[in-house]
C-alpha cells in the first residue's frame, strides 16, 4: 500500500524545469523574410534541445512560438544548430542534457 501511495507521487511531481546554456557561441538567426516585407517587427520562439557532450544542440522541439504563420521558428532551430554552450559536467566530465532557451526576433 505505502509503495503504490509513493508511487503515485512520484507520478503527480512538476517535471524538472531544463536549464538555459551557458553560450559558448550564441544562436545568430535571420528575420524571415516574408515577416519583413509583411512589417512584423518581433516574435519569440523557445526552443528544448539535446546540449550534447562537446556543446553541440541536436533533436531540438519548438515549446513555443509567438508568430507560428512565419518561418521564425525554422529560424530559431537553423541558428541552434550552428551555435555553441557548456555542457553539463557530472565528476569533470563533460554529459549531454536537455536546456530550454529563447531566441527573440527584433528589428530595430
Amino acid at each position: 500500500m505505502l509503495a503504490m501511495i509513493l508511487a503515485a507521487a512520484l507520478v503527480t511531481q512538476e517535471p524538472v524545469q531544463a536549464p538555459a546554456p551557458m553560450w559558448r557561441s550564441r544562436p545568430v538567426p535571420e528575420f524571415p523574410a516574408k515577416a519583413l516585407m509583411d512589417g512584423v517587427e518581433a516574435a519569440d520562439v523557445r526552443l528544448d534541445c539535446l546540449l550534447t557532450a562537446d556543446g553541440r544542440f541536436s533533436d531540438c522541439q519548438i515549446v513555443a512560438d509567438t508568430r507560428p504563420d512565419y518561418a521564425f521558428a525554422q529560424e530559431a532551430l537553423r541558428a541552434a544548430q550552428k551555435a555553441s554552450a557548456a555542457p553539463r559536467e557530472e565528476n569533470g566530465i563533460a554529459v549531454p542534457g536537455r536546456v530550454r532557451f529563447e531566441i527573440r526576433f527584433r528589428l530595430g
